[in-house]
């Protein structure tokens, strides 16, 4: 693609020179502009990724509740056997799908591991975006217990967006009839893998997590081919995600790292004080209180070494690293917990992470 872009953009510029040349220089510009972008667009977003054999992952979203322009809230996508599939649609997500050229056109299903806002923010987003990109065919969300309630509660908010929308189409190239998703609520119990969905040899299944007082939270364990990728979520250490991790290629743990937030809770002590209104006493007591629904990093870690998983990806970090410079100035440090309890390789996610698994047969 790079080389037909250097072709057009020298022949924009032949095309300048000669009309500078005549004297008609203003107009050529424009137009050789114009045709640049049309050609850069199409050009942008590319189904070649669901079928090249391979298992593409992107991280559309990173980062934790707190505010960070750098990183959207959790979300994963992922392509292969022709399909895509989005995992959690934290806000700010769908735009960096997007921008990243993702064919949300060819969007298949969304799952989500549990219904805290910051996993279901862009949910209406991507339904209607993937909508208006050409999205024909229904669109479902897989969730725990609740999906109904919340995938109701985001179609009805979008229901006038998508009337106008097909009303300024005539519904001629953009029918309404698919536009809103459909919800699933996936039912699993103890030690169970529940098989959710499939095509294309890419599946789907769930098993419970520990994210109390959030219940039922879930885990995912996606497959294609012999690649495997576990979506663990927001967890403490359990059973079910060793169990259903082994031999994962690819691990992905939501993580809070301890000696930072411990940090940054006395910091918030010392500034606010005893006296402080109760919101400002509430951020100190909810970073120490993530102990008690979260992996460490130390225990992610860990949880990838007992499941003999491959790859470690931290993400939706707390407190956040920040991102570009000031995550690369701090990962070593901040990252050290879990590379002292699994001797594998472990990265720290941040939005725009592309990742390809390459199957061995």
């Amino acid at each position: 693609m790079k080389t037909r872009l250097s072709g057009k953009i020298l022949a924009a510029i032949a095309i300048v020179a000669i009309a500078a040349a005549t004297g008609g220089w203003h107009e050529a510009l424009t137009g050789a502009w114009l045709r640049l972008a049309v050609r850069r667009k199409v050009d942008h977003y590319s189904s070649a990724p669901l079928y090249d054999g391979k298992m593409h992952l992107f991280f559309c979203g990173t980062g934790s509740s707190g505010m960070n322009p750098a990183r959207a809230q959790d979300c994963i996508a992922i392509m292969a056997g022709g399909s895509l599939v989005i995992f959690n649609a934290g806000d700010g997500s769908s735009e960096k799908a997007e921008i990243a050229g993702l064919p949300l056109g060819d969007l298949n299903g969304i799952f989500l591991t549990d219904l805290s806002s910051n996993h279901i923010g862009d949910l209406g987003q991507f339904a209607e975006t993937s909508w208006r990109d050409g999205r024909v065919t229904p669109l479902t969300v897989y969730g725990p217990t609740g999906t109904n309630q919340v995938v109701a509660g985001f179609d009805q908010a979008y229901s006038l967006s998508v009337k106008f929308g097909a009303a300024h189409a005539n519904e001629v190239n953009l029918p309404a009839d698919n536009a809103l998703p459909s919800a699933h609520e996936i039912k699993v119990e103890g030690a169970a893998l529940e098989p959710v969905w499939q095509a294309g040899g890419l599946r789907v299944a769930a098993f419970l997590e520990d994210h109390l007082p959030v219940k039922p939270a879930l885990g995912y364990r996606v497959t294609y081919r012999n690649q495997v990728v576990v979506i663990a979520g927001e967890t403490r250490p359990n059973q079910n995600l060793e169990r259903n991790a082994h031999d994962a290629n690819v691990l992905i743990v939501s993580v809070y790292q301890a000696a930072a937030a411990n940090r940054l809770a006395r910091a918030y002590d010392q500034e606010f004080g005893a006296d402080a209104r109760p919101g400002s006493r509430d951020l100190s007591r909810n970073l120490r209180s993530l102990q008690d629904f979260e992996s460490s990093m130390a225990e992610a870690g860990q949880e990838a070494t007992d499941a003999g998983a491959h790859l470690l990806i931290v993400t939706c970090p707390t407190p956040d690293p920040g991102s570009g410079f000031a995550s690369w100035l701090l990962g070593g440090w901040y990252l050290h917990p879990a590379k002292r309890t699994f001797a594998g390789p472990v990265r720290l996610a941040e939005d725009g992470m592309r990742l390809t698994l390459t199957p061995n047969h």
